[in-house]
């Protein structure tokens, strides 16, 4: 039988950020769109590519700049590993040139930390065409995992 929560959720997101403020920012932005859920969060991209392969979600949030790998590492890893996981690297940078490199390593897409909030719908939609849409939900993000 079903969990009433697989009912609703239809992507499963997981976010990896060292800052926890930012963190904790993204995943609430993340979690504003229905049938998205964010499944897991970690501090490092050591502690994101261990969650990433135990929780195989739809989509990774992960920041360029990190202690252990970094975001263009871990996104390397993943697209050989998960290769149907869509992958987003964000950045406080912002600019063509973090875009192409985020690309070029694997990344389906690149955002600017400041451009989040009001790209995401946009992004969600590139990122699933399959999709009705993505507004808001009430769904609160999960707490940083404990290893992280």
């Amino acid at each position: 039988m079903l969990e009433p929560e697989s009912l609703t959720t239809r992507f499963r997101a997981l976010v990896v950020e060292d800052s926890r403020v930012s963190m904790r920012a993204v995943a609430n932005l993340i979690a504003l769109h229905p049938g998205v859920k964010v499944v897991g969060m970690a501090l490092d991209g050591n502690d994101g590519l261990q969650l990433a392969r135990t929780l195989v979600p739809d989509v990774v949030f992960a920041d360029l700049e990190m202690p252990g790998k970094t975001g263009l590492e871990l996104v390397e890893i993943l697209r050989r590993e998960i290769p149907t996981t869509k992958l987003v690297v964000i950045s406080v940078h912002d600019g063509a040139v973090w875009e192409k490199l985020s690309l070029t390593h694997g990344a389906d897409a690149f955002v600017s930390k400041a451009d989040l909030a009001e790209e995401l719908p946009a992004l969600m939609q590139q990122l699933f065409p399959e999709a009705d849409h993505f507004g808001a939900s009430e769904e609160p993000p999960p707490q940083p995992s404990a290893t992280a």
